[in-house]
């Protein structure tokens, strides 16, 4: 096995046993975590980086959303179009990481578009 198999596997076993804490009745995810914009993760240490891409994706799966590739395909599509596009800046991450897996992986369109119904009607 190979380094990029043995860290994605890795970051795959993390991001489950994320997914399974913050599912459990006393899980330490239940606090509100405020997600990052895109200016705040150009001023952010690449710790801070990886920690805001494994949130962003915990959120999205704990809303339904079936995220297929490991926090690194995330990080890299999220570092890649804030340094290219500043009219990102005010973008969460989360929005960010959701507008990438709904362009390259479709078979998460139906649980976003169903999740921005919801926000768009808590927002009435």
């Amino acid at each position: 096995m190979d380094a990029p198999d043995t860290l994605r596997r890795a970051a795959f076993i993390f991001l489950a046993a994320l997914v399974f804490l913050g599912a459990s009745p006393n899980g330490w995810t239940k606090a509100p975590v405020r997600d990052a914009t895109g200016l705040e993760w150009l001023e952010m240490s690449v710790g801070a980086r990886t920690d805001t891409i494994v949130a962003a994706m915990l959120r999205l799966t704990q809303d339904g959303v079936p995220l297929a590739y490991p926090p690194d395909e995330y990080y890299g599509a999220v570092h890649a179009a804030v340094r290219r596009d500043p009219s990102l800046n005010d973008v969460p991450v989360t929005s960010l990481v959701a507008l990438h897996a709904y362009e390259h992986e479709p078979e998460t369109r139906p649980a976003i578009d169903a999740l921005r119904g919801r926000r768009a009607a808590e927002a009435r």
